[in-house]
This record gives structure tokens, sequence and C-alpha cells, in this order.
């Protein structure tokens, strides 16, 4: 009788702690978010490292990839490269565990991982090894067959070829992407293609210092001033007070 209790007591144990250490990796992970909403940065990173190697230890790897993401996003943030591109390694070999595990293959976090690597490449001018990252992505969205990462890889596609000044190849997956968004959501194409234009628009203005009038024709923008008003209506921000506030150093 002792014995089962004994065993019933452990059993009762290891189940608060399992339920301990997932509640605390949840938490980690939200006190992660409002550290970035509130621009700290640092602690921001920190928390999302903790989170992820929480997340990893219980093999929750959907959320161990997003943590592990943003962690390395702060850490290039600061030019911290090789930390960086080692967290996205450890990630991707979390997923061939998970993917060795259970069988099944894991698309959607092999996407998010390379298109982090990608963008790193980009902030390094690196045209040649961020085009390697954009093939990986081809491939995986290719294998994974989901409208949500097509989606994804076509505006990823643009982005690439729009930030080493090959607009015309910008411009067609644009036109690919508002096609197949019209099919897929029955979407207004017009509204659409302005919000993309903006999102590019503030990547432009946040990670490099080129000429808000040059971003405005960059964009098809009818002028620099029609481009700051649309600007200004859809993020409560000029250009100009955008990027003095989120430019990154």
């Amino acid at each position: 009788m002792r014995k089962i209790i004994t065993l019933l007591f452990l059993a009762a144990f290891c189940i608060c702690s399992q339920a301990y250490s997932q509640n605390r990796a949840d938490e980690l992970m939200k006190q992660a978010q409002e550290s970035l909403a509130k621009k700290e940065y640092i602690k921001a990173r920190y928390l999302f490292l903790q989170a992820y190697n929480a997340f990893s230890s219980q093999a929750k790897y959907d959320k161990a990839v997003e943590c592990g993401v943003n962690a390395s996003a702060l850490y290039h943030r600061e030019n911290y490269y090789k930390e960086a591109f080692e967290l996205l390694r450890g990630a991707e070999l979390l997923v061939t565990h998970g993917e060795q595990k259970s069988g099944k293959t894991m698309p959607d976090l092999r996407f998010r991982i390379n298109k982090e690597r990608l963008q790193m490449y980009i902030n390094l001018k690196n045209p040649a090894r961020a085009k390697e990252q954009l093939v990986k992505l081809e491939e995986t969205a290719k294998a994974a067959k989901n409208d949500s990462l097509n989606n994804d890889l076509l505006y990823t596609q643009a982005n690439y070829y729009y930030t080493f000044g090959m607009n015309s190849q910008g411009d067609a997956y644009i036109n690919r992407l508002i096609s197949q968004y019209k099919e897929q959501k029955n979407y207004a194409p017009v509204q659409y293609f302005q919000n993309l234009k903006i999102q590019k628009a503030i990547e432009l203005l946040t990670t490099t210092t080129i000429p808000v009038k040059e971003i405005a024709y960059r964009l098809d923008f009818e002028s620099p001033a029609y481009f700051s008003a649309r600007f200004k209506k859809q993020t409560g921000k000029s250009p100009i007070e955008y990027r003095e506030e989120f430019r990154i150093k």
C-alpha cells in the first residue's frame, strides 16, 4: 500500500512539474513580447532565448522556433550576426529532431528559419547567399502545398528583388501575389496592393537611408506628397517621423 501511495505521489509530482514548466515557458514568451513592444530589446532577446530553451525541452517545436527566430532577429538588429546564425542552426537541428521523432515533415517551421536567415543576408548586402536561402524557401513552399506559405513566398521574392534593385522582377512577383490573393480570398486587390507597398516602404524607411522621395517613386506612388499622405493615414506618422522613431541603427 505504501509503495502504491509513493508511486501515486511521484506521478502527481511529475504532472505538476510538467504543467509548471509549460506555464513558465508561456509566461517567458509573453514577457518577451511585452518587452519587445516597449522597445526593451536586450531584455526581450534574453526572455525569447529563455522561452526558446524552455519550449525546446518540452518538444514544443512551433513555439520554440517562433521564439528562436525572434531572438535571432534581435541579435542581428545589434549586428551580432554570429550569434544569430548559430541560433538559427540550433533551431534547424531542433526541427530535424522533431521530424525524425514524429515521422512528419515541418515545412512551415523550416520556412520561418530560412526566411530569417534570408533577411540577414539581405541586411549584409550579400545577394548570392540571400539567393540560396530564397531557393530553399521556394523548395519548402512547394513541398508544403500551403496557400499561406505561397503568399508569404511571393512577397519575400518581391522584397528580395526590390532590395537588390531588380524592380521589374519585384513587380512581377507582386502582381502574381495580387492575382493569387484575389483568387483565394476574394479580397479587393487594389487595397491589398496599397498595403503591400506601405509595408515595403516601412522596411525601406527603417533599414536604409534611401530618401523618402526616392522610396515614393520606387514603389510607384503618384507623387511623394501622395505617398506621405497614404503612409500617414495607415501608420499615424509621416515617413520622416516613422524613420526617426523606428530606424534600425
